[in-house]
């Protein structure tokens, strides 16, 4: 996947958020007093989750790309599967002793080399899709790990803890407020002006991390 696709894929998940929010402003038109309905306030719950999940999306993508680029790195830090190992004896090893490693593995575990290694960079990367980024820790440690500075996260941190924090209440409490009786309702307060400050910090982050991924890529081009 190149960095354009990626760039094209994240700004169609912005503009879904972006959609969300500007129904959010059509409905003010509709009669209402004071703070926004809980029906009306749903619509900005609703882009938060898609908003972190458009991040989580975009971070999946750079993770995977950049394993899928340094192919020989992981390899070299990845042990060789223990039920390999043990299929081998030193009596194999004296009967092939003037064959190859790779006829001496097809024959034991009926894969090639190429195979295993193939199989190995496989499940890094689909442990890399199902990792989640639950609070900017786990994004910091993300770019760390794949030789992006950390700096790029460092701007918008106070913004995507905040945003985590209430994505997770969103989808795993309602949103709820416990805070009964009158004058509250029963979700807690959420403004526009909030997820738009959220929304710019996810944009930002996006873009500076693509570029510094496309940076690299073309880097990589030209050694």
């Amino acid at each position: 996947m190149t960095s354009e696709e990626i760039r094209t894929g994240f700004r169609e998940n912005l503009q879904r958020v972006r959609r969300l929010v500007e129904n959010y402003e059509v409905l003010k038109d509709y009669p209402s007093q004071g703070r926004a309905s809980v029906e009306r306030s749903d619509i900005l719950r609703a882009a938060v989750v898609l908003l972190y999940a458009a991040l989580e999306d975009l971070l999946r993508m750079i993770d995977r790309e950049t394993l899928r680029a340094s192919r020989f790195e992981i390899l070299s830090r990845t042990r060789v599967p223990r039920e390999v190992l043990d299929s081998i004896r030193l009596s194999d090893l004296e009967a092939y002793r003037h064959r190859t490693c790779d006829e001496l593995i097809q024959m034991k575990t009926g894969k090639s080399v190429k195979t295993l290694a193939s199989d190995a960079l496989d499940a890094r990367i689909l442990e890399s899709e199902n990792k989640n980024y639950t609070h900017p820790g786990h994004i910091e440690h993300m770019l760390e790990q794949r030789g992006f500075p950390a700096s790029l996260l460092h701007p918008h941190r106070n913004d995507l803890g905040a945003m985590a924090s209430r994505r997770h209440r969103i989808v795993h409490k309602a949103d709820a407020n416990h805070e009964l009786g009158k004058g509250h309702h029963k979700t807690r307060s959420l403004g526009r002006s909030v997820v738009e400050s959220w929304y710019n910090s996810v944009q930002q982050l996006g873009d500076a991390l693509i570029s510094a991924h496309e940076a690299r890529q073309n880097h990589a081009g030209d050694a």
